[in-house]
């Protein structure tokens, strides 16, 4: 809706392929689109990367697929894969080298709301929350899992809000309105965490090719405690 009122696509800043968010007719990102034709190596690449490819196994063009492939493959939702469906769309916005429009295969993704795990101590993160990505990362083989391809989402665990309560004034024993209990969330602690796994264009590969550093929870402690019941019951 808001491309057909006008609302161009928006090529994200980040990234080493063409990204585009999207949004609806009150300016609200909404989705993320990701042109085949546009991925690193690929001939409309808007960033200049000619690169033979980012990693191996997977040939340029071939990435978006694999986003689509991460989404079906999350049984019931358990590591919580954003919604993507592959799609065909056409617009000015998109990098097309000035040759006439058509309409670019691609990938497109429902937009989340969120931080980035690289802004957060990993300790804050709930063991399952990092036992449902390590587990989605060694199915799907994903050899692109740094923290800044997970999201995080957080959610106070509960707030006080301010109220005036009334209370003796010092010294006068006249009763007066005092602001009390102003306690209102400061601490890290007073969240609960949740992480959203994107960027899965280098899952999948033709050949295995996955490095320690390619997996962000490798070395955090999470990943060293043993799945919930909740976590093996999905396994099974």
């Amino acid at each position: 809706a808001g491309m057909q009122s006008g609302v161009e696509p928006e090529l994200a800043v980040d990234g080493s392929g063409g990204t585009y968010f999207l949004r609806n007719t009150n300016g609200e990102k909404v989705a993320c689109f990701k042109p085949a034709d546009e991925e690193p190596s690929a001939p409309n690449n808007p960033r200049g990367i000619t690169l033979a490819g980012l990693r191996d196994g997977v040939l340029p063009g071939e990435a978006v697929e694999r986003e689509v492939a991460a989404f079906i493959t999350d049984t019931d939702g358990f590591s919580g894969v954003p919604e993507t469906i592959m799609v065909e769309m056409a617009h000015p916005a998109f990098n097309y080298q000035n040759k006439p429009m058509y309409a670019k295969k691609g990938s497109l993704q429902r937009f989340v709301r969120a931080d980035c795990a690289s802004d957060y101590a990993p300790h804050l993160f709930p063991v399952d929350e990092v036992h449902k990505v390590g587990i989605l990362d060694l199915r799907l083989l994903n050899s692109d899992r740094n923290d800044a391809n997970l999201l995080v989402s957080r959610v106070l665990k509960r707030q006080e809000s301010h109220h005036l309560e009334p209370t003796n004034a010092a010294g006068s024993g006249r009763p007066t309105n005092r602001l009390r209990s102003c306690s209102l969330a400061s601490s890290p602690t007073d969240f609960e965490y949740h992480l959203i796994p994107i960027d899965h264009g280098y899952c999948l590969p033709d050949r295995l090719q996955v490095s320690w550093c390619d997996l962000c929870w490798l070395d955090w402690p999470q990943s060293r405690q043993p799945f919930s019941e909740r976590t093996k019951d999905w396994v099974r």
